[in-house]
C-alpha cells in the first residue's frame, strides 16, 4: 500500500512543508493469526530521509528506499504474539527535522476451524409388534352353560315322601350368584334351608319367591338338584322354592 505526500520534487522556489506534515498522524496495522504479514508504504518527498523504530522493536520494522518509507511487521518475531493490541513508535528524520509517528498493531485470533460433523450411524429403533386386534364382542352372547350332569349310570332311589313341598332358604346371595339345593340341603351358596327339602327324584319347580329368579333343575343322577340364580339385581336374604314331583 503506497501513500504519496508533499510537493513534486521538480517544483522550485517553494518552501518545503514541515516533515510532520508529510507523515501520517498514525499508522494502524491489523493482522489475523494464520494470515500473511502485511506492510504499508509511504512516499515522502524529502531527502535525505531516515527512519528508526524507537518502541515495538520486537514486531515493527522500517526501511527507506528512494524517498519511500516502508513499514512492515516482523513475521518471525511477531508470530508468537497472542491476540491483542500492541503499540510502537517510528522516528523519522530529514536534515535537522524529526517527527514521531505512533504505530499500532492489532492481532486478531485465527478463525475457528469449520467443524465437520462426524457421520452418525443410523439409529435402529426396534419395531414393536402391533397389538393383536381385539375380537369384536358378540352381539348375542351365549347364555351360561348349565352345570353338566355326571355320565355315570343313575340308580333310582326309593322315595315315598311328599309329592310337592316348599323349601325355604335364608342367607346372603349376591346379584348374579347361584344357590344350589339338593337332598342334603344347601350344596352351594351358603345359608340354611328349612321346610321341605328337595327329594331325590325328578321334580319340577312351580314357582319361586321372589318371582323371576333363574331356575335350573338337574336330573336326579347328580347331587345337585335345583340351581337358583339371583337375577333380581339386589342382594337376597330369603328365597322360597315351590317344587312338585314330576309326573
Amino acid at each position: 500500500m503506497l501513500f504519496r505526500s508533499g510537493p513534486a520534487s521538480g517544483e522550485r522556489g517553494l518552501a518545503q512543508p514541515a516533515l510532520a506534515q508529510l507523515l501520517p498522524a498514525s499508522v494502524n496495522l491489523v493482522h489475523r493469526k494464520g494470515d500473511d504479514w502485511s506492510e504499508k508504504s509511504f512516499k515522502i518527498d524529502r531527502s535525505p530521509l531516515h527512519a528508526t523504530v524507537t518502541s515495538g522493536e520486537n514486531w515493527l520494522a522500517v526501511s527507506v528506499s528512494g524517498g519511500t518509507l516502508v513499514l512492515s511487521v516482523k513475521g518471525g518475531e511477531a508470530s508468537s504474539l497472542p491476540p491483542d493490541l500492541y503499540s510502537g513508535t517510528l522516528l523519522v528524520t530529514s536534515n535537522r527535522e524529526e517527527a514521531r509517528v505512533p504505530v499500532t498493531l492489532r492481532v486478531l485470533p485465527a478463525p475457528a476451524p469449520v467443524k465437520t460433523a462426524d457421520p452418525t450411524p443410523p439409529v435402529t429403533v426396534p419395531v414393536k409388534p402391533a397389538p393383536a386386534a381385539a375380537l369384536p364382542a358378540a352381539s348375542n352372547p351365549e347364555p351360561a352353560k348349565p352345570v353338566a350332569a355326571p355320565t355315570a349310570p343313575f340308580t333310582p332311589k326309593t322315595y315315598s315322601g311328599l309329592n310337592r313341598g316348599t323349601a325355604r332358604w335364608s342367607g346372603t346371595l349376591a346379584p348374579g350368584a347361584q344357590l344350589v339345593l339338593g337332598e342334603s340341603g344347601v350344596l352351594e351358596g351358603g345359608g340354611t334351608v328349612t321346610g321341605n327339602q328337595i327329594p331325590p327324584i325328578e321334580v319340577q319347580v312351580a314357582s319361586t319367591f321372589p318371582p323371576g329368579l333363574g331356575v335350573q333343575v338337574l336330573p336326579p343322577g347328580s347331587a345337585q338338584r335345583v340351581v337358583v340364580t339371583n337375577s333380581s339385581g339386589r342382594v337376597l336374604n330369603q328365597i322360597q322354592v315351590n317344587w312338585s314331583k314330576k309326573p
